[in-house]
């Protein structure tokens, strides 16, 4: 087992074993609902409450029913997307083991999953699924796409060594960052052993 996090995204809540006992918790962490609740137990009590008690345990029941079957939709559709964010086909750097067989295969993989790049794709990067990105592992990013995990910078087209990113998906902020590669990491590499 490795000693590092997987790079798979979960944003869901629950799981399907957890759903029903975590989503009462939360439903019931609600003032109202513990109101509802305790009012449908003391109707209950025949000495207490001369009402059926059914008239306070339907509507808490329809309550807690529907707002499970929301969060149920929206956890489901976090899900999705979670699964959407983990199978994006990222770049990253790898040795043909298998010699020219193997580098067919990545053109043909590469051209598939990324139809805009030309057929002079680097020969030297693989392509994996974002979830299975582990660390130390040097990704190829190019303009306007989104990065799969957090990165050091080791590359940049600019002249300068400069990049700029949009971190909108983190914090909001829609403005360009500026990120500079490091000057000693800078001095070990350049574009041409990556690329």
């Amino acid at each position: 087992m490795s000693k590092h996090k997987s790079n798979y995204v979960r944003t869901t809540k629950y799981t399907l074993l957890s759903f029903l006992p975590k989503s009462l918790f939360f439903q019931f962490m609600r003032l109202a609902n513990i109101y509802f609740l305790g009012t449908a137990i003391l109707q209950c009590i025949p000495t207490i409450s001369p009402l059926n008690p059914i008239t306070a345990i339907l509507p808490l029941v329809f309550v807690l029913i529907v707002s499970m079957i929301r969060e149920g939709i929206e956890d489901y559709r976090r899900y999705l997307e979670d699964k959407q964010a983990n199978s994006q086909p990222v770049r990253i750097l790898s040795s043909l083991e298998n010699g020219p067989s193997d580098l067919e295969l990545k053109r043909q993989k590469a051209q598939l999953l990324f139809p805009d790049f030309s057929t002079d794709f680097p020969n030297c990067y693989d392509i994996v699924e974002s979830k299975d990105v582990k660390v130390g592992q040097v990704v190829l990013i190019y303009e306007d796409e989104t990065f799969p995990s957090d990165l050091i910078l080791l590359g940049t087209s600019n002249s300068d060594g400069k990049a700029f990113i949009e971190t909108a998906m983190l914090d909001g902020e829609k403005s360009l960052k500026k990120r500079s590669i490091d000057q000693k990491i800078s001095q070990m590499t350049s574009k041409d052993r990556f690329i």
